[in-house]
């Protein structure tokens, strides 16, 4: 009986520590550094059925810091309403769950050297 507990607990632990893997794998962001280029695509909607707004969708190479390239998709917050200044250079926190996380505009001299090197290639 001992042994017959002791195999159900591996196998429930085995289960919880791949599981626990799985999420970290799809909920952990990795950052990609991209430079806007165009206006993006305008989508217009409304916030909570009541106010109208306007975002902007994008959809362009993004670059982790070894220089490994992402197509990502993103839009400016609803808040914002205009499109990101052209030329910006974003930092976006992408995840395999959710996709986009978050962003925020980075200065050149803080992009990681293979990311940039990457950006400045395909202009």
């Amino acid at each position: 009986m001992k042994k017959l507990s002791t195999i159900i607990f591996g196998v429930f632990l085995v289960f919880v520590l791949a599981g626990g893997g799985y999420l970290y794998y799809m909920m952990v962001p990795t950052s990609y550094y991209t430079q806007i280029k165009d206006t993006g695509k305008e989508i217009k909607g409304t916030y909570d059925n009541k106010e109208a707004y306007v975002q902007y969708e994008y959809t362009q190479a993004g670059y982790d810091k070894e220089g490994n390239e992402k197509t990502l998709t993103f839009t400016t917050h609803p808040e914002l309403g205009r499109p990101f200044k052209t030329n910006a250079y974003l930092k976006i926190d992408y995840t395999r769950f959710q996709k986009e996380k978050g962003y925020e505009e980075v200065q050149e001299q803080d992009i990681p050297k293979e990311a940039l090197e990457k950006i400045k290639e395909t202009k």
